[in-house]
């Protein structure tokens, strides 16, 4: 019969750590759903495309939240608006593309 020993410090280290393994893998898969979305939002706003700098990230722990800061203020709600209407998703794309 196997057996299966668990140490808290190794599973803190690799999981829960915000500098582990699964932190580090999490914020590179953020960075590359940033620029696919930043890319989906200059496409949708292309007579201001400055908007898609405010699309960004940032680390909570091992949890990347992924969004647009509040300072695009009104645009972020025109992008929201224009996407209601025109169908499609900037963020919801990204995602998807960003998949391995």
């Amino acid at each position: 019969m196997s057996e299966v020993i668990l140490f808290d410090g190794v599973i803190d280290a690799y999981v829960e750590n915000p500098q582990g393994v699964v932190a580090r893998d999490v914020e590179r898969r953020a960075q590359a759903v940033v620029e696919l979305a930043r890319e989906n939002v200059r496409k949708i706003m292309h007579r201001s495309p400055s908007v898609a700098e405010d699309v960004d990230y940032v680390m909570e722990g091992n949890e990347a939240i992924i969004g647009i800061r509040v300072s695009a203020g009104s645009m972020a709600r025109y992008l929201d608006d224009k996407v209601f209407r025109e169908g499609g998703s900037w963020l919801g794309d990204a995602l998807e593309a960003a998949r391995d």
